[in-house]
Parts: structure tokens; C-alpha cells; sequence
């Protein structure tokens, strides 16, 4: 049915490119770990001890961005309401 060039062609070609994708991926892998490790080391190194600034935060800002998500999104079920629309409406 097939002949046996184009076979043993297209199984050389999928395993070429199957080994191609890994080997980006596994490389993209490598070089993000990397960037990891090199931005924790100059973290260190600087003094703020790697951590996320918004551990810094103090829990009164935390508290008044949590309210300030709860008000837009009454606001936006309000406005949903009003116009009959849902609230899982993006658009809104």
C-alpha cells in the first residue's frame, strides 16, 4: 500500500522531530533553573534574602487590597445585575 522509502522517510522525520522538541524543551528547562538560581544568588548577595516582596508587606495593605478586589467586584455584579447579564459575563 505504502511504499517503503516513504515509510522509513516519515518514521526518520517523526523521530527527528520528537527528539528535536525534548531536547528544546529540556533546554528550555535548563536555562530557566539556571535563571532561577543566578536571580536567588544576586538576591542573597544584595541583602534582601530572596524572599517575595509581598511576604514585606504589612497586613494593613493586604487587607485594603483584599477590600479594594471585594468592592470592584460587587460593584461589577451590581452593574450585571442591573442589566440582566451574567456575572461570569467578561465584559462586564
Amino acid at each position: 500500500m505504502f511504499e517503503q522509502g516513504v515509510v522509513s522517510e516519515g518514521a526518520t522525520l517523526t523521530l527527528v522531530g520528537m527528539g528535536t522538541a525534548f531536547g528544546l524543551l529540556l533546554l528550555m528547562m535548563l536555562v530557566i533553573t539556571a535563571v532561577g538560581r543566578v536571580v536567588g544568588f544576586a538576591e542573597r548577595r544584595a541583602g534582601r534574602g530572596g524572599t517575595l516582596a509581598a511576604t514585606k508587606q504589612p497586613a494593613s495593605d493586604r487587607d485594603k487590597a483584599l477590600a479594594a478586589v471585594v468592592a470592584v467586584s460587587a460593584v461589577q455584579g451590581r452593574r450585571a445585575d442591573a442589566r440582566g447579564t451574567s456575572t461570569d459575563d467578561p465584559h462586564v
